[in-house]
Order: C-alpha cells, then structure tokens, then sequence
C-alpha cells in the first residue's frame, strides 16, 4: 500500500529526515510516534505531496513520488485525506458547506455533492448539526466535521496529524473510536502522527519511533512495548523503586495468553513459590492486552521461578541479582 525506501530530506543543508524505511499494509492503522521536532509530521507530508524529499523512493498504490509530474500530483492527492490539530474548517460555511467544499472544488454534480455530504456527516455522527456554523461546535464536534470532509472525495489513505493534541481525554477517545470504525467500515488505511503514547495503544496495528530524523525503532504495537527500546524509555521516561535486601526482581513480559492462562497463581499454587508484585503496567491494546509484571522472589526461589517461566514460555529477565538492596527502573 505505502512503500517508503531510502528516503532523505533536508533543510539548508541540514538533514531532516534520514534513510527513512516503512512498509504500511492496506487497511492498517500505522502509528508514527516521536518528540517535537522528531521529523513525523514532516514525513507525513511527504506521503501526500505537500513536502517534497531530496532522495529515495515514496510508493503510494503503485505511484511513485519521486517521479510524479504536477498534473499527477493533483490527481494522485484525491487518494489521500488529511486531518490536522486545529481542524482547519472555513468559519463562513456551514458544517454541510465545510465537507462539500473538496467535492465543489472537482465539480462534482451537486446531488452528489449533497448526497455524499449528509452520508458522510451521518457517519461521524453530526447529521443534526449540518446548518450549524463552526463556532457552534465543540472541539471535539469541529474534528468529526474535518473527518468527513477528508473522506469526502472516497480517499485511500487517511493521515492524522496530531489530530487529537487539542482536545479532552474523553474528547480523545471518542474520537479515535471514530476512526477505529470508519477504518473497520471502510477498509481504509490511516497513518497516525501523534506523541501520545494511548493514541498508539488505543487504535494502532503497528508503530514507528522517529527521532532526530530517522526511524529507531519499528514493529506491532504490542512488540513495541514488550521489547522496552532505547529509543521508547527516550519517549516514556524512568520510574524508579526500591528492591528489599535478600530478594531478586524478576521482570515478566505477558501477552494475552498468559493473563488468561492465570499464570501468577499457578505459579504460587503448584510451584510453592513466594513472591511479590513490585509493580506492574499492562496495557490494553486495539488487539490484545500486554506489559511486563515485575515480581521479587527470595534469591533461593530465583531458580525454580526461571524454570517455571521457561516451561511456560514466558520472557523474563532478572533485573537485580546481588541480593542486595537497590532502586531499579521500571518505567
């Protein structure tokens, strides 16, 4: 669907991006995650053109736009739509005028046009308010209305960019509900700039991290998390806690399967193992739920507690391992 090889960018002599590699199924939902400045929304730009790139190749459904000409360029972008922070909605039309707009600019036949339009607001959820102006709208309403209107010419590809940042928790989460859905209904692909880790969490299939211009890390959502990069604790930051003397801290990466199988409880039940949860962080994801537990065991249990998890095929790590006691990092 999006195929991007070897892609180079830069301003004044100074690179942006840097032998950025992505590869986005049709139908995926691909997060793009980073720090201010990371380079994301600037990537984002160049899959629709609005942002040229110095070097590499970027395959958009077979069209390359390295070698596109500006008459195909304006064709080629009907496939992409695009949602930005701020909403970018025209204050003198109507809600209906405001997702119209992209279909009046290519002619369509106004029946069309007005067909479309409603079908589309419907599906957002704001049939009611198609006569009501933008300043009658909540943040939250004014983003539904930009999500029609980026639907409107029926695109391919739909790019999300920081589309969330401005609005509530709530707000937020009925919002990337919305695309889960529309992307379920639809079938169409969306790549999603944020720098909110639950934006990822929430909707995405697969995730890259950027920082200073090149992709750091890249892979499912749920192996993101588990693999705990360098490039993530850049993002998330450090927690640290205190270890009791005489006692090691065993990390624990758990997936799904190993929630349900009850794992903890065999493990104290038919292992006669004694330990205790220092902390834990698992998270519910679009597709399953995941995250690491960390337990401490007194030292003469470590053994027996490594060969139940190797029986088991859970991942472990031991994190402290003199016995004695210490701060760790488990963010």
């Amino acid at each position: 669907m999006i195929q991007i090889h070897n892609l180079y960018k830069s301003y004044h002599h100074s690179d942006i991006l840097k032998k950025i590699n992505l590869s986005i199924e049709k139908g995926e939902i691909y997060g793009l995650i980073g720090q201010s400045g990371a380079g994301k929304s600037t990537l984002l730009r160049c899959v629709n053109g609005l942002e040229k790139f110095d070097t590499g190749d970027l395959i958009v459904e077979g069209v390359n736009l390295a070698s596109i000409t500006e008459k195909e360029l304006r064709n080629f972008r009907k496939k992409i739509g695009m949602i930005f922070q701020d909403f970018a909605l025209l204050h003198r039309r109507n809600v209906v005028e405001n997702v119209s707009l992209p279909m009046e600019c290519w002619k369509y036949d106004k029946k069309e046009i007005e067909t479309r339009s409603e079908a589309l607001l419907d599906l957002v959820g704001l049939l009611d308010k198609k006569n009501s102006m933008p300043s009658e709208l909540s943040g939250g309403q004014k983003q539904r209305v930009a999500i029609a209107r980026a639907l409107s010419l029926n695109p391919s590809v739909l790019l999300c960019d920081e589309a969330t940042s401005a609005l509530d928790p709530n707000t937020t989460d009925s919002i990337l509900k919305l695309l889960a859905d529309i992307n379920k209904e639809l079938g169409i692909t969306i790549m999603v700039v944020t720098h909110e880790m639950s934006v990822v969490k929430s909707i995405c299939d697969k995730v890259a991290i950027i920082a200073r211009g090149s992709i750091v890390a890249e892979d499912t959502v749920e192996n993101i998390f588990l693999k705990e990069s360098l490039a993530l604790k850049d993002l998330v930051g450090q927690e640290l806690i205190s270890v009791p003397e005489n006692q090691t801290v065993i990390k624990l990466a758990v997936r799904s399967t190993d929630i349900d199988k009850n794992f903890l409880w065999k493990l104290a039940s038919e292992n006669q193992i004694k330990f205790s949860i220092v902390s834990a962080n698992i998270e519910q994801s679009k597709n399953s739920r995941f995250g690491h537990l960390y337990i401490s065991v007194h030292n003469h249990e470590v053994d027996a507690t490594q060969a139940y998890c190797e029986a088991n095929g859970i991942q472990y790590t031991l994190v402290n391992t003199c016995g004695k006691g210490a701060e760790i990092d488990v963010s």
